[in-house]
């Protein structure tokens, strides 16, 4: 089989490997994007064209049995993101999509072409099936921004498919692509700079006065509030009304958060602090966390969830610190009045009663 013939018999393999790389990178970054912080990404697939296929794998003396290893683009999707910090962050979730395995990686931001294109590149492999047969083939994932997508977008057919572009027009690009990576680094500063903590103070500190008709903040609750709102997605919210909005659900959201911790009742501070995010969709697992290095939170043994440390007691028939929620469910010892677990434990066969290991081991030995 020669590279023409490999390319006709594999050409709807590779468009079915693209298309289903595309489509379940689009469905995770839906899933899994807002709650990352990621903005929109825009996913596009496509197949490499034939005389470009043939060009490259003659170039690299390829020949039908080792072109898969020689050209691994011939499936493509690219990814095009906001910012230089989202980068990672698609990558990332790249590498959980289950079913593709990440065989290879560039980073060709960090060390661009001396033309100036700039993307991350993964290569991966996707099992696909076509006409009842089985392949796996590779497939170039490009991770780039809307800016780097514009260079190479204008750059293609001048200098990529134009191996006779002359040297100043090759020169002038870079320094186009050049321009472009600080203009990419202003706007992921700009980024930064929105979704700082001290760039909400302001916002959250009017909410919360306009929510308690003219309560006042202290340093302190501005910050540890701004902090925790760091953990909600930005297309959450567009303004203050949407976040006055949610106040309501606020409210409700840590009141129920308070409650699974085992804590007091929330103060209205603490339902902007950490009910607000929850309402417009943080991470909960973050909100969590951040609430148990304020609040002095710990695990119970029994249940494995983080809940106020004064809730919990020290169970020696378990082995344990049990929380006041699990140890209401226990059965009480006859003897000593203490909570013991039902696995394991003895029955007095003269009484019936429900003992503890210890007192069981010295009434009954």
């Amino acid at each position: 089989m020669n590279l023409s013939d490999y390319y006709d018999a594999n050409a709807e393999a590779y468009d079915r490997v693209a298309e289903d790389v595309a489509r379940e990178l689009s469905r995770a970054l839906g899933d899994v994007g807002k709650r990352s912080g990621l903005t929109a990404p825009r996913v596009t697939w496509r197949r490499k064209g034939k005389a470009r296929f043939l060009r490259k794998a003659r170039r690299r003396d390829a020949n039908a049995y080792d072109v898969e290893e020689a050209v691994r683009d011939v499936a493509g999707v690219r990814v095009v993101c906001k910012n230089t910090g989202d980068i990672a962050k698609v990558e990332e979730l790249v590498r959980r999509v289950p079913g593709l395995e990440v065989v290879a990686r560039e980073d060709q931001v960090e060390s661009p072409t001396i033309q100036g294109y700039r993307a991350t590149k993964l290569i991966v492999r996707k099992a696909v099936t076509v006409e009842a047969q089985e392949k796996t083939l590779p497939c170039e994932v490009q991770i780039r921004t809307l800016l780097q997508d514009a260079w190479a977008e204008f750059t293609h057919g001048e200098l990529y498919e134009n191996e006779l572009a002359p040297s100043n027009l090759r020169r002038n690009a870079a320094r186009i692509a050049d321009l472009l990576a600080v203009a990419d680094a202003i706007l992921q500063d700009i980024r930064d700079d929105l979704e700082s903590p001290t760039a909400m103070q302001p916002l959250l500190a009017g909410l919360y006065r306009f929510a308690t008709g003219g309560a006042e903040l202290t340093v302190g609750e501005s910050w540890r509030a701004a902090e925790t709102f760091a953990l909600t997605p930005r297309e959450a919210y567009d303004d203050g009304d949407s976040l006055i909005q949610a106040w309501g659900s606020a409210c409700d959201a840590a009141n129920t958060l308070f409650a699974e911790c085992l804590l007091d009742e929330p103060t209205p501070v603490e339902a902007l602090t950490y009910g607000l995010p929850l309402a417009l969709g943080a991470d909960r697992d973050g909100i969590v966390s951040l609430l148990a290095e304020r609040h002095d939170l710990a695990e119970c043994d029994e249940c494995g969830r983080l809940v106020a440390r004064e809730s919990l007691a020290l169970h020696d028939d378990i082995g344990g610190q049990i929380c006041d929620r699990c140890a209401g469910d226990l059965p009480v010892c006859y003897s000593c009045g203490r909570r013991t677990d039902s696995e394991g434990q003895g029955y007095a066969p003269n009484d019936g009663a429900t003992y503890c290991r210890s007192c069981e081991s010295s009434i009954y030995k």
